[in-house]
């Protein structure tokens, strides 16, 4: 992660959505984004979405928002809630991410342990470390800013999903963990078909 971690990164979306949801409001706090990158906007003259080149051109009426779905923010929150903007979202997602290889150990143990696969405990670990070292999520595990940290929180989740989904033994848990994948990456929605077919079979 390097230099990214010596402060905020510049697209700190969810520490600003953390920080807004802290003051009881989803807008941004002093309704002025910090820089240009995918905030939503919406002309409360016009009611309508602001027209292309609304950063250049910022109107009273105009009313800022982070385009991004929200769970990332909520996980951030406690960190928000003492730090405030200052919050260093890289070193948090990067620290975060270790979640997500410990969880596809539990996984892949589960399965071993269940008699689903002849794979060895070296084999599990193996596969735990390639997905964490020799995959794109270690690129996204230390970039910290808005797009990966949703990458990063929905990484974490997969697994319990995967967990619960399996055999359909968990359909409560399984629909409440695809539920959070949607808050953090609504494109996760199509992993109903895994449980569906699970639950055929």
């Amino acid at each position: 992660a390097g230099p990214r971690l010596s402060g905020p990164t510049p697209d700190n979306h969810f520490v600003h959505l953390a920080d807004s949801f802290l003051h009881g409001q989803l807008g941004v706090l002093g309704n002025t984004p910090p820089g240009t990158n995918d905030w939503a906007c919406y002309d409360t003259e016009t009611d309508e979405v602001c027209p292309p080149g609304c950063f250049y051109r910022p109107r009273e009426s105009y009313r800022w928002y982070v385009s991004f779905p929200p769970l990332p923010a909520i996980v951030i929150l406690p960190a928000v809630a003492i730090w405030g903007l200052d919050t260093r979202d890289a070193l948090f997602w990067a620290l975060f991410a270790g979640i997500s290889p410990a969880l596809l150990f539990v996984l892949l143990r589960t399965l071993r342990e269940e008699g689903k696969t002849d794979r060895t405990l070296r084999d599990d670990l193996l596969l735990v470390a390639l997905y964490a070292f020799g995959t794109v999520f270690f690129f996204s595990a230390v970039q910290g800013t808005v797009w990966f940290a949703g990458h990063v929180v929905a990484c974490a989740i997969l697994p319990l999903y995967l967990l619960f989904a399996w055999d359909a033994r968990r359909p409560l848990l399984a629909g409440l963990m695809l539920g959070l994948l949607f808050l953090t990456r609504p494109t996760t929605a199509v992993l109903v078909v895994f449980f569906l077919l699970e639950a055929a079979r």
